[in-house]
């Protein structure tokens, strides 16, 4: 069940990317909990935040996203669990995201998962980055949980 502190950080994260997102001559999707993303085993995921660009999902699809993010964002609530969540976003990883960040509320903690690297751990004087899928993009992660 959802729970307002995790909804808050998605919406403040959400922001952040739209920002950013429409700085662009042509703004690529950005998604909330209820965007649902078809993983190859065709398993729909629902991150909390999500982007996915133009060129990969040229229209607006009825329903779900047959194809998964770029980006997913999991916000870890506190019923969830953090082994729970990594094997998540192992499936992420594995159908083909290309950047996945898990935000730790109570820790005040993003760990920020790409494709065949380690886990970089941020705390709240880190800054995030878009990396490949938002290039340019920086957000410190003091802003998100402030």
């Amino acid at each position: 069940m959802p729970t307002f502190a995790p909804s808050r950080i998605a919406s403040r994260i959400s922001y952040f990317i739209t920002e950013y997102n429409l700085n662009h001559d042509e703004p690529d999707y950005i998604t909330g909990e209820a965007g649902g993303y078809v993983m190859t085993e065709g398993n729909v995921f629902n991150p909390d935040v999500a982007y996915i660009s133009k060129v990969r999902l040229p229209q607006i699809p009825e329903r779900e996203s047959p194809i998964p993010p770029d980006l997913a964002v999991e916000i870890k609530s506190p019923t969830d669990s953090k082994r729970a969540l990594r094997r998540k976003i192992e499936r992420y990883l594995d159908s083909g995201t290309s950047l996945v960040w898990l935000v730790s509320p109570d820790e005040q903690i993003i760990e920020v998962y790409v494709p065949d690297q380690d886990v970089q751990q941020l705390g709240i004087d880190g800054t995030l980055d878009g990396g490949e899928v938002l290039p340019e993009f920086t957000l410190t992660v003091r802003k998100i949980f402030s």
